[in-house]
This record gives structure tokens, sequence and C-alpha cells, in this order.
């Protein structure tokens, strides 16, 4: 099996997911059909964005698009084109213990996840991002910089966790929900949307 992996995806976070794994002396290479670009710039070099799959079938890949449900619908596509993910990436900066991955992820510098975690499959834990014991987080969650999830929490699928918010200790928190920036979620959230502000709650 080729040590290149697959990054799906080619906008921002893709690009940075580049240099992530550059820093662990990973190769990679752009997979993206749902976007028309056939290259992006890395360093002031053009580098191509592969579109046809029986070019990368020899590689894994990782999924690299920030929004959940767009990332779903491209993990679907590149597994119905035959192509397989890896393990979940994880930054040689990040500090993990006792945690349990699924397939897919990434997990970037200087996140901290302790002991007893869960994650599930094609999760993006990004910068700074800290996970407390005991938390289980579902499939296609996206943690952007600087999310605080305490310890015993339960995360569902595609969920959205903007930077710098807050999740209190031993709440859960429903799929399909997207909470803003600098949220403070100190209750249960039950059923799917938006939440914002300090409690967090819909608006």
């Amino acid at each position: 099996m080729s040590n290149t992996i697959v990054i799906l995806g080619s906008g921002g976070f893709a690009r940075e997911a580049y240099f992530h794994l550059r820093d662990a002396g990973i190769s990679s290479v752009f997979f993206d059909t749902h976007s028309s670009r056939e290259s992006v710039v890395i360093a002031e070099q053009e580098v191509e964005v592969v579109k046809k799959p029986m070019q990368i079938l020899n590689h894994r890949f990782i999924a690299c698009i920030g929004d959940p449900k767009a990332r779903q619908a491209a993990v679907r596509d590149a597994l119905e084109a035959g192509l397989k993910p890896a393990p979940t990436f994880i930054h040689p900066k990040a500090i993990t213990y006792d945690v349990q991955f699924g397939v897919g992820g990434i997990v970037t510098p200087f996140c901290i996840i302790t002991t007893h975690v869960k994650i599930g499959n094609y999760a993006l834990i990004n910068w700074h991002t800290s996970v407390g014991h005991d938390t289980t987080i579902g499939d296609f969650v996206t943690a952007y910089p600087g999310s605080r999830i305490s310890g015993n929490v339960a995360i569902g699928d595609r969920v959205l966790i903007g930077a710098g918010a807050f999740i209190k200790q031993g709440h859960s928190i429903a799929s399909d929900v997207i909470i803003g920036a600098q949220a403070a979620v100190v209750k249960d959230i039950t059923k799917a949307g938006t939440y914002s502000g300090v409690p967090a709650r819909t608006h």
C-alpha cells in the first residue's frame, strides 16, 4: 500500500491538511470531484487536483472538508468510486491518550484528547481543540479551532462545533446540530438546529 495520502477536498482546510501531512513526512495528493478546481496553489506552486479516481486507487484518503454534510457526500462518492479510507491522521504535535479513532479523519496540531474517548469516522478536530475524558463523538463531526469539549459528553453525527465553543461536562448533543462560535452549551441539545450565544439557544 502506498504511503501517499489522498486529501479528499481542495478548499482551505484541505490545503492546511497538506502541510499537516508534510509535517509528519507524508506525501499527499488532492482529489475533489465536487469542485471545479483543477489545481490549488501550495507555497506559490500549482498542484493538480485529481478528478479521476482510477489515478489514485492505490492510495487511501482522509476527508478534509469543513462542512459535515458536504464531507459526508464527498466520502460517499469516494467510497462508491472504490477508494478506501486511511486511518485517522493524528498530527505529531497533537496529544492523545486512551482514544479510539474511526477512519478517514484528521486531528491537527495542539489538540488534546484525553482518556477513554471515542471519535467516529471522518471527524475533523481542528487546532487547539480539547476533548475531555469519557466523551463520545460521532461520524462526520467538525470541531473548529479552540473548541472545548468537557468530559462525559456525547455528540451525535454531522455536528459542527464553532471556533471557541464550550460544551459543559455531562451533556449530549443530537445529530445535525450547529453550535455557533464561542457559544456555551450548558444543557442537553436534543433537536437538530443552530444554537449560539451564552448560554447556547436557538434563534
